[in-house]
């Protein structure tokens, strides 16, 4: 029978087919596998291409830095380049760097621009040492940081100051500008009072900051800076005061700050699931307020306020039952009143957790 197979024609033509069927179905899956290798190299060759800041540093060119920071922000049709030297002193040829919508124009003008380009520099400074002769002498600013950390550099430009760069130098000068819009300091709406301060805190951080360290005049009040989220570095300030507050508990919180692994944090609420103590407890652990009064107080009593640039709420840890039959008015009316009120508020806990339960016993007992 075997050999009868072998030499019928027709099997042979079958035989043929067969093969050359399987030639093109490994040649579709060997281009399959080319094209996927390709795609993949392709992905890599993206990859690459997105700069990596830790491996790049600031060059003595002046045309090399334009390039290098118009490459990293290249997708960004806000991100402004502006390009000038002195009249009188050639060599001083500067370039500074800003997002539009992020900075103050009258500081860019005024205080940058118009010193470098009016004033005759031949004379009052030393072009040998030309960008610390014009931090000190030209610029006109309240807050100038020298960095040559690319990664520093981006960050600080991102969050809306002035990147000033100049020919011949490798470091760079960051120029405080920050001038975006902020909404008014406003009574809080879930907050009001009858008697108290009218203010709560705002989206900005340095706002909320201020208004705290205003009613708390003390130089041990302590205020320390944070960086959380892989992508949107958002800055978390931590407020207490040196001497009061426990620290065992500070060293707790910065422990859990910094393992959190997150991309964003767009508000206080981000924060308050992760550092909780127990995740899964129907009760508070972790306190929040909209009232500068309240912030202040529970600092006074030895708590720690978490800022989060971005969000009107301030987190308060540590936080006990007892903070839930407070009141913003406790403090500020007599203390005959505010003690009773409080008893009041505890004995209704007490009653409205008990009474249901006592009803049903009395119904169901036979």
């Amino acid at each position: 029978v075997a050999h009868k197979n072998r030499s019928d024609p027709q099997n042979n033509v079958n035989t043929k087919k067969e093969q050359d069927s399987r030639q093109k179905n490994s040649q579709k899956i060997g281009g399959s596998q080319d094209i996927s290798n390709e795609t993949s190299e392709d992905a890599k060759q993206a990859e690459g291409k997105q700069p990596d800041l830790r491996n790049k540093r600031l060059s003595k060119s002046l045309e090399d830095n334009i390039k290098l920071f118009c490459s990293i922000f290249k997708n960004d049709a806000t991100f402004i380049l502006r390009t000038f030297e002195n009249r009188y002193l050639p060599a001083a040829k500067c370039a500074i760097f800003y997002f539009d919508g992020m900075i103050n124009t009258e500081v860019i003008n005024e205080n940058i621009i118009q010193p470098i380009l009016r004033s005759d520099l031949r004379n009052c400074i030393d072009d040998q040492n030309l960008l610390d002769e014009l931090q000190n002498k030209v610029i006109v600013a309240n807050q100038i940081k020298k960095f040559n950390d690319l990664q520093e550099i981006v960050l600080e430009v991102i969050y809306g100051d002035t990147l000033f760069l100049v020919e011949g130098y490798d470091e760079a000068l960051i120029i405080y500008s920050k001038g975006w819009q902020t909404r008014a300091i406003t009574e809080p709406e879930a907050s009001k009072v009858v008697r108290g301060p009218r203010e709560g805190f705002t989206e900005s951080i340095m706002i909320n900051l201020s208004l705290v360290r205003r009613k708390l005049k003390n130089p041990n009040l302590s205020i320390e800076f944070m960086e959380i989220g892989t992508q949107s570095k958002t800055k978390i300030g931590l407020c207490y005061i040196e001497g009061i507050a426990l620290e065992q508990i500070l060293t707790e919180l910065k422990k859990r700050l910094k393992s959190i692994e997150i991309d964003a944090v767009l508000d206080s609420g981000y924060l308050q699931e992760l550092i909780r103590d127990n995740p899964f407890s129907p009760f508070e652990t972790v306190g929040n307020t909209e009232r500068p009064d309240i912030a202040a107080g529970k600092i006074l009593e030895g708590r720690i306020a978490i800022f989060v640039d971005g969000s009107p709420f301030v987190l308060t840890v540590p936080y006990i039952m007892a903070e839930s039959a407070q009141a913003n008015e406790d403090y500020y009316n007599n203390f005959i009143f505010a003690s009773f009120n409080r008893l009041i508020r505890n004995i209704s806990v007490i009653l409205s957790v008990s009474i249901p339960a006592v009803y049903l016993a009395l119904v169901t007992y036979h």
